[in-house]
């Protein structure tokens, strides 16, 4: 079985080390999350930094939203912060050949509350708003973004991956920013 599966990793200073897998996975995922913080931080400095503008949704507290636009229409990034400490990020990029490639990430201790909904919701609002489309990722999406896609859609906040019902979203917002 894989979840049993042992590892041994040589470590020069403290001989071997036993791990089992799902261990060095949440470990790998750790150390990637650093290197794509440490490298959307370097991006940022060439973003413009924008606050909030670019959604039509209000975002009350604890729960707050930055956005930063790529130069030229190519992308942008929008931040989640719950209690001002950073949850979730989206990241878009517009490919000429590609189209639009998307991200999504929402920190593990706050996933399954309904805020990587919310970060999508406002970015396919911030990308009608700034890029005039909004297309979901070519390279296909994971389980848990489908479900995120699907579940919207199926309670009406969300149209064909991109639509948005603006006051069955706000709604939405509201209430899970009041559960928090």
């Amino acid at each position: 079985m894989i979840g049993d599966t042992t590892f041994q990793l040589q470590n020069r200073n403290k001989g071997n080390i036993d791990m089992n897998l799902q261990e060095q996975i949440s470990r790998m995922k750790s150390m990637m999350s650093l290197v794509i913080e440490s490298k959307y931080e370097n991006y940022k400095k060439n973003w413009d930094y924008v606050g909030s503008s670019y959604t039509d949704f209000d975002i009350n507290e604890p729960l707050s939203v930055s956005i930063y636009l790529f130069p030229n229409e190519k992308g942008f990034l929008v931040e989640l912060f719950y209690n001002n400490s950073l949850v979730g990020e989206f990241h878009s990029f517009v490919d000429e050949e590609e189209g639009q490639m998307n991200d999504i990430e929402i920190k593990e201790d706050f996933q399954g509350k309904g805020l990587g909904k919310i970060l999508l919701l406002v970015s396919i609002n911030v990308s009608n708003n700034y890029l005039g489309f909004f297309q979901s990722d070519p390279r296909g999406l994971t389980k848990s973004q489908e479900y995120v896609y699907k579940s919207l859609n199926n309670a009406g906040i969300l149209k064909n991956w991109n639509e948005i019902n603006y006051n069955e979203a706000q709604n939405f917002i509201d209430k899970i920013t009041k559960e928090l």
